[in-house]
């Protein structure tokens, strides 16, 4: 697994906040970058390196199929197969229900380009298929940004063959032309009678063909409970897991699922210095902005996280110390998200903020057990993975302005973090019999980020990296070694030691 000195940094804030040793939380990284992140497909094994695992060309990495000789048969097997049909001509892939498709055959991949008016969105990178000419089969397509804002229309540009994509990939075609996508078999044929090649396909996944396995979980997202979905696990297999969309900030959670405000124009957020625009193209301006739009929109909801918190402490005679804490929390989330709009509306030229937020719902009847899966999620979980993303973004970007405000949010996210614990370890103190509770929801949401793809590395990582934008490919690692290696024995030594009492 590949180890980050970011997690080091980070990890030994948070054990000394906590009182911990760092020995007995994870120890220190091997190296400052890592080694290639292995990686195995749905059907054989692939090495690791930039590709996500994926070896070999068109029909490489198979080793015999998913489905094997004379095996049970699936339990998963694809749903309604219905055609994927763009421009009158049928693609060769099939829809196995929500959020799974199957390449059945491989073919030349048919485009529906251009189209008019295929987009609206808050904010409007390209409004015409044919304002995205960087490279071939541009089309201009609609992202809802992640927990639903900010939205934006923004260039993508496709395929129409495998020859297209590169060594381990193959050209998966959808609606309007195809995408390249790592790929550990071609078609269904090369994985066993019953098996079909299938790829994860949505908003928060990343897509990806492999045999299907008779240790998936899933076939799809019909088959996981409300609120999660079918995606592919780190061992090669289809897993449930909950929502996968990143982001900074404590996560407001409403019924498990993140809320948002959207995005406005407004000035009263960008009281700020802004960065430096100098030597940044029209594009990566765009990207930034939207980048820094949602990282503002997640600050502004963590203010609404924390007064949450801050009602359930009362609720539940919570020590004076804990109550202080998350009301200088608050604070924290309301300047972040400040800052993060200033940034934001210095790359778009034009001032930004939020909208009102939806807190319907939020606050419903106290209860323990609850409070605490979700202080596990949005603060043990949350504000670690927060915490660290930032402090190793801020060691990569060039820009002093940019470098300055992350290493000042990884700071304070990192004391957010060490409340959320130390509310833990309160609780299961005062109350013994939620101690397997915090136990079983600590093992679940580490194996959510354990169990997410690993997604192929971005070609332009290095200058997004100086830019202030983390590759979604570093990003799972950087979870993965902090859940290793900072959340996990961190949990084991707090809910395992006896219980110390809190004072203000």
């Amino acid at each position: 697994m590949r180890q980050f000195r970011s997690v080091d940094r980070y990890a030994t804030w948070l054990f000394a906040a906590l009182g911990l040793l760092a020995p007995a939380c994870g120890g220190s990284s091997e190296s400052g970058s890592g080694t290639g992140g292995a990686g195995t497909g749905g059907a054989g094994t692939g090495g690791g390196g930039t590709d996500g695992g994926v070896t070999g060309g068109t029909g490489g990495g198979v080793t015999g199929g998913a489905g094997g000789a004379g095996g049970a048969a699936y339990a998963f097997p694809c749903k309604d197969p219905q055609p994927i049909v763009v421009n009158g001509q049928d693609t060769g892939v099939v829809t196995c229900g929500n959020g799974t498709v199957a390449r059945r055959e491989a073919k030349t991949c048919p485009e529906a380009m251009p189209r008019v008016n295929p987009c609206t969105a808050t904010q409007m990178n390209c409004t015409e298929d044919t304002d995205c000419t960087g490279q071939a089969h541009g089309y201009c397509t609609y992202n809802a940004g992640g927990g639903g804002a900010p939205s934006s229309c923004n260039c993508a540009y496709g395929c129409t063959t495998d020859a297209e994509c590169g060594a381990g990939m193959h050209c998966l075609c959808g609606d309007p032309v195809g995408t390249c996508v790592p790929a550990d078999c071609d078609t269904s044929a090369d994985c066993g009678t019953g098996y079909d090649c299938v790829s994860p396909v949505g908003e928060c996944t990343s897509p990806n063909l492999h045999c299907q396995s008779p240790a998936d979980e899933c076939g799809s997202s019909d088959d996981c409970d409300p609120g999660t979905y079918c995606t592919t696990g780190s061992a090669g297999n289809l897993v449930c897991v909950t929502n996968g969309c990143a982001g900074l900030g404590r996560p407001f959670l409403v019924e498990g699922v993140a809320r948002l405000a959207q995005v406005a124009t407004r000035s009263d957020y960008t009281g700020h210095p802004g960065p430096s625009l100098d030597g940044l193209t029209r594009a990566e301006r765009l990207e930034l902005a939207e980048h820094w739009t949602r990282v503002g929109l997640m600050e502004h909801a963590s203010v609404a996280a924390f007064a949450r918190f801050a009602l359930q402490l009362l609720g539940l005679g919570a020590p004076l110390s804990l109550l202080q804490e998350s009301n200088a929390a608050q604070l924290d989330e309301t300047a972040h998200a400040a800052l993060a709009f200033s940034f934001a509306s210095s790359y778009a030229e034009s001032p930004l903020g939020p909208t009102a937020l939806d807190l319907g719902g939020a606050l419903p009847p106290l209860d323990a057990r609850q409070v605490l899966a979700d202080v596990i999620r949005e603060g043990c979980i949350g504000e670690t993975l927060a915490a660290v993303e930032a402090e190793h973004v801020a060691s990569q970007t060039l820009d002093p302005a940019v470098r300055s405000a992350l290493a000042s949010i990884a700071r304070d996210e990192t004391r957010h973090a060490a409340l959320a614990w130390r509310f833990v370890t309160w609780l299961v103190g005062e109350r013994p019999e939620l101690r397997d509770v915090a136990r079983r929801e600590l093992a679940l949401a580490q194996r959510e980020v354990t169990a997410a793809p690993l997604p192929a590395r971005h070609p332009n990582a290095a200058r997004r990296a100086e830019l202030g934008l983390l590759d979604e490919r570093e990003r799972a690692e950087l979870r993965r070694d902090a859940i290793t290696r900072v959340v996990a024995p961190c949990a084991a030594a707090l809910l395992e030691r006896p219980a110390v009492a809190l004072s203000a």
